[in-house]
C-alpha cells in the first residue's frame, strides 16, 4: 500500500509531463515501475514483468499515458471548460450529422 500510494501516486500525477517524454525516458520510467512492482510482490526475476504488474493491479507506463489522455479528452468534451483544447477533441457521429 505504501509503494502504491507513494510511487504510483507521483507517477500518475506527472503523467501529463511524462507523456511527451522520449522513448528512452519512458523506458526508464517503465523499469522503475517494474522494480517497484517486484518490491511489492516479492516475485523473483523469473516471473514476467507483465504478470508482476498484473498482480499489483497496475497498468504499464504506455497504457497509463493512453488512459490519462483519453480521460482528459473525455473531460474536455464533457465539461467544455477548456475551449482551446476543444478543437483537438473529436466530436463523434451525432455532431457530424450521421
Amino acid at each position: 500500500m505504501v509503494v502504491t500510494g507513494i510511487f504510483m501516486g507521483k507517477l500518475c500525477y506527472g503523467l501529463e509531463i511524462y507523456g511527451s517524454a522520449i522513448k528512452g525516458q519512458l523506458k526508464q520510467l517503465q523499469q522503475l515501475q517494474q522494480r517497484a512492482a517486484r518490491m511489492v510482490t516479492k516475485n523473483p526475476k523469473t516471473i514476467s514483468n507483465e504478470e508482476t504488474l498484473q498482480q499489483c493491479g497496475w497498468l504499464d507506463i504506455e497504457s497509463l499515458i493512453k488512459q490519462r489522455t483519453l480521460n482528459l479528452g473525455y473531460n474536455v468534451r464533457l465539461n467544455k471548460n477548456v475551449p482551446y483544447l476543444e478543437k483537438y477533441v473529436g466530436r463523434g457521429r451525432k455532431a457530424l450529422g450521421d
